[in-house]
């Protein structure tokens, strides 16, 4: 009965890692709906990896008090949610309330059998109601860089950012 227990947690386990690893293969779709010139743009797996570094550097430098182990479980989860709903824009014309409950289900269920599914989703929802210090800062974090991905591809000339009036 251990071997086959074990199996399952396994088996559960490499689950989990297929369907989250999809984001590798996902592209940030402000860069698609901006029509970056670039012959590759980035995954949303390459953004969290860039959110991952900021937070650790910015963390350092601005010697905040926060949870940085916690922060940084935080941004390699939230965007789990984008494998069902997509990676949603501020260009999309959604009913964002409907995406959110449908992307906490998704998260229910591709979790569902690892002992950390709890917190995996006490994460999530963290982030996602903003009710802690970390996950403000993750936010900031998420959206700084894109931030700054769109500066360096303006540096790059893949696009022309102008501001309005200017």
């Amino acid at each position: 009965l251990g071997d086959v227990y074990k199996r399952q947690m396994l088996d559960d386990a490499f689950k989990f890692y297929y369907i989250a690893t999809k984001l590798k293969d996902m592209l940030r779709q402000g860069a698609v709906q901006w029509n970056v010139n670039k012959p590759r743009l980035e995954s949303i797996a390459e953004h969290t990896y860039g959110c991952l570094i900021l937070a650790i550097a910015l963390s350092s430098e601005l010697k905040l008090d926060i949870n940085l182990e916690k922060t940084l479980e935080m941004l390699t989860i939230h965007e789990l949610e984008e494998i069902k709903i997509g990676d949603v824009t501020p260009l999309d014309s959604v009913n964002k309330s409907d995406l959110k409950n449908e992307a906490r289900a998704f998260v229910c269920e591709i979790v569902k059998g690892l002992k950390l599914k709890n917190s995996i989703v006490s994460l999530t929802d963290e982030f996602n109601n903003q009710t802690t210090k970390e996950a403000r800062f993750a936010k900031a974090i998420d959206k700084l860089e894109c931030v700054l991905e769109f500066k360096k591809y303006q540096d790059l000339g893949c696009i022309e950012i102008t501001t309005s009036g200017a």
